[in-house]
């Protein structure tokens, strides 16, 4: 995607999940169940390191993903069960730990694997966005940008979030509202301002949910799409981006 854009989404989501910048926190003390850094860095060491890479550089080595190209690869990944089960499995082993959250831990996995497969199979909302002519060009990453720094600005994201002390409950009850609010507000960005410049020429539409492919990619615990907002999406681009006049 590009070094600009991963410093610019690792911004955000350090302020939304307080977890990149600080590998080290509390390495001495035992597993927390009341600490929502736990689960976010329990869910980053779980995961397989080939397992969301769909929109790495060497599909992109030629500046463009098509959905062709990225329904092969969603496809690879919801096929190979190893990789999907040792994910939820290694997560699984929260539920003998932490009983009393892990239901919340839960259903945050499946909203984000829902997003991308269906059992071994592409779901069929992610088939549908990415068989109506998707295609996500890299020089559209400034407009991707100029929205979701836009949004965080217009949320206040950044005195907002509390700090690494966030206890689960709080991380639960604030951030999947956060999440939505940034969605909406970056559909509204993406679709008032005109984006077709500099090279780039994809619909609003798609570079929409190219960038929100990527949210659900890299967000950890309550950072993920609900599925009425991922239903959204999807449909968003399923029935417009094929046939969208760009500007």
């Amino acid at each position: 995607m590009g070094f600009k854009y991963e410093v610019l989404l690792f911004i955000v989501l350090f302020y939304i999940q307080q977890i990149h910048c600080m590998p080290g926190t509390f390495p001495d003390e035992p597993f927390n169940c009341n600490r929502y850094m736990d689960y976010a860095l329990r869910d980053w060491s779980c995961r397989p390191a080939d397992l969301f890479d769909m929109l790495d550089d060497d599909i992109l080595k030629d500046d463009v993903v098509t959905g062709d190209e990225f329904l092969r690869e969603a496809g690879a990944r919801c096929s190979n069960e190893t990789l999907l089960a040792s994910y939820i499995n290694c997560m699984g082993t929260l539920s003998a730990e932490c009983p009393e959250q892990f239901a919340d831990v839960a259903d945050s996995l499946r909203n984000k694997i829902s997003m991308f497969c269906d059992g071994n199979d592409v779901s069929e909302g992610l088939q549908s966005a990415m068989n109506s002519g998707f295609s996500f060009n890299l020089n559209c990453s400034a407009a991707m940008d100029a929205a979701l720094m836009e949004c965080a600005k217009e949320l206040d994201i950044y005195k907002n979030i509390p700090g690494p002390n966030i206890t689960f409950a709080v991380a639960a009850e604030i951030l999947p509202p956060v999440i939505s609010e940034l969605f909406h507000c970056s559909k509204r960005q993406l679709e008032l301002t005109p984006t077709q410049s500099n090279g780039c020429d994809s619909s609003w539409r798609n570079i929409l949910l190219n960038l929100w492919l990527r949210m659900q990619f890299m967000g950890s615990i309550f950072v993920n799409l609900s599925q009425e907002d991922a239903q959204e999406l999807l449909a968003l681009v399923s029935e417009y981006g094929g046939t969208e006049i760009l500007i």
